[in-house]
């Protein structure tokens, strides 16, 4: 579910527009960036998650790594982006993040919603 957002994301970008070089290189540009933040982000949120202060310090890793490959990159388009900023990268960018962030939202509600039924099941009366 982490790089699937961003293959149809990417995938309906191709699709929409002219096939020049540099689109295609600004959107595999863009869905690398996003897809390496997302599997950082995802692995940090497995890590130690055994008290509610590992839980929140594992959500906000997950954030700031999943965050932090876009806005460098963003950053980098914006000051020396060259032929990648000229070919629409940044607006991609913006794109496949916002897809990733909406896939893992709707993760984790499914995960909490999943843990709470666990938790209702396996309680005695």
């Amino acid at each position: 579910m982490l790089i699937g957002p961003v293959a149809v994301a990417a995938l309906a970008a191709l699709a929409v527009g002219p096939a020049t070089p540099g689109r295609r290189r600004a959107i595999a540009f863009a869905a690398a960036v996003c897809t390496v933040g997302s599997l950082a982000g995802w692995a940090a949120g497995r890590r130690a998650r055994a008290t509610p202060a590992g839980r929140v310090t594992a959500a906000l890793a997950a954030m700031g790594l999943r965050l932090g490959p876009a806005l460098v990159a963003l950053g980098w388009l914006q000051s020396a982006g060259g032929p990648l900023a000229a070919d629409g990268a940044d607006g991609y960018l913006v794109i496949f993040y916002l897809a990733t962030l909406a896939a893992e939202v709707i993760r984790t509600i499914m995960n909490e919603r999943r843990g709470a039924r666990r938790r209702r099941d396996t309680t005695t009366i």
